[in-house]
């Protein structure tokens, strides 16, 4: 078992809103191409003009007859990382083993130079900082279908290690654990780890 893999920061460049001047976007470079995203609503804002290192929040589709249409993307939810708020987890991969189960991963805190075996892990197993139950949150995070309905759709996948953003609690520097015992992904560090990655290489245009 693997966790997370070798991080790479995610690189945006922060331009003034064209048609709202008092707010600023987000450019993130793929190829000769741009994904164009938008900040956190009620987040502190980057100042125009800068190159920050961001995290992917969530996709942004559009609504079609009052529903949202997963097969189109507006555009891309990012937040600013800050390392006295967020905490980077490597984790094995999210996972489903059936359509009334919890989308769930394992995660350990992690440096971010590589992955993670299992002997280091066991190694980091302390009350505080070893293995943790990972949920997704909002991320539209790509996982895993083990599900067993013959008419589920979704390809059987292996499982995915990469590495996640957690909100760090600020008394002992490690995640933050919900009621239900698990730490929520904030932020993806790659756009390969959405689900929706295809669309984002389809909607992205063509870079200045």
């Amino acid at each position: 078992m693997t966790y997370g893999t070798e991080y790479a920061p995610l690189i945006a460049r922060v331009e003034r809103h064209k048609k709202r001047p008092n707010e600023v976007v987000a450019f993130i470079k793929i190829g000769d191409r741009e994904q164009i995203c938008f900040f956190e609503r009620g987040a502190k804002q980057p100042a125009a003009g800068t190159k920050v290192e961001v995290m992917i929040t969530s996709p942004i589709h559009p609504r079609k007859d009052r529903f949202l249409d997963f097969d189109q993307l507006t555009a891309l939810r990012v937040q600013a990382v800050d390392p006295v708020r967020h905490v980077l987890v490597a984790i094995d991969g999210f996972s489903q083993s059936g359509s009334m189960c919890r989308t769930l991963a394992r995660g350990v805190i992690t440096t971010g130079f590589s992955g993670i075996n299992n002997k280091l892990a066991d190694a980091m197993a302390e009350p505080t900082r070893g293995r943790m139950t990972v949920t997704p949150g909002r991320t539209g995070v790509r996982y895993a279908d083990h599900n067993s309905d013959s008419f589920n759709k979704r390809p059987l996948t292996p499982l995915h290690p990469t590495n996640i953003w957690a909100e760090r609690n600020s008394a002992t520097g490690l995640p933050i654990v919900q009621p239900n015992g698990g730490v929520r992904a904030i932020g993806l560090t790659r756009i390969k780890d959405l689900e929706c990655a295809e669309l984002v290489a389809q909607s992205a245009r063509k870079a200045a």
